[in-house]
């Protein structure tokens, strides 16, 4: 088990980092990248989600190859979620890859720290929309139970799975 105060420092820097990533992502030479036909989807999930309570499509997985396009993609509903008004500590990325290798941790574990250190409450408890974009999931192979947990503990979670075409 990892110590929570570096996962609680872990996740403060995912924080801080996501709009300099972002930018990183969705600009080349200054230019904004287009968006493709599931950004639009999305983008109509995550509207869903903060309208009338429709909350169905708030748990989403995108499998796919290496290299086309799902970081970006992450990170192009990232802005979009931010022009929404979503505070940056209400919209979580977490790499997942870098979070087993470099820290032995489980998203299990991160994101119960950000849901109790940094919301400050339980995910029943949880009284507002935020927002968690896992990256390359199929690193921990938990993943699916973990969103399950959230999904039924939450309606106030929208969370986006990314991983290899193997998340099935």
């Amino acid at each position: 088990m990892v110590d929570k105060d570096i996962l609680l420092r872990y996740v403060y820097a995912k924080l801080n980092e996501a709009p300099k990533l972002s930018e990183m992502y969705t600009k080349v030479g200054g230019k904004t990248l287009k968006y493709r036909r599931v950004f639009f989807r999305l983008k109509k999930y995550v509207d869903e989600f903060l309208g009338e309570n429709k909350t169905d499509n708030r748990f989403v997985v995108l499998p796919g190859l290496r290299g086309v396009g799902k970081t970006t993609l992450l990170f192009q509903i990232y802005e979009y979620i931010e022009k929404k008004g979503i505070k940056r500590d209400c919209i979580l990325y977490v790499p997942t890859d870098e979070l087993v290798s470099f820290f032995g941790a489980g998203l299990k574990d991160v994101i119960g720290v950000f849901i109790r250190e940094i919301q400050e409450t339980s995910l029943p408890m949880l009284d507002k929309k935020i927002f968690i974009m896992i990256d390359e999931a199929h690193y921990d192979r938990n993943w699916s139970q973990v969103g399950k947990i959230i999904y039924d503990q939450s309606k106030n979670v929208f969370t986006i799975f990314t991983g290899s075409s193997a998340l099935g």
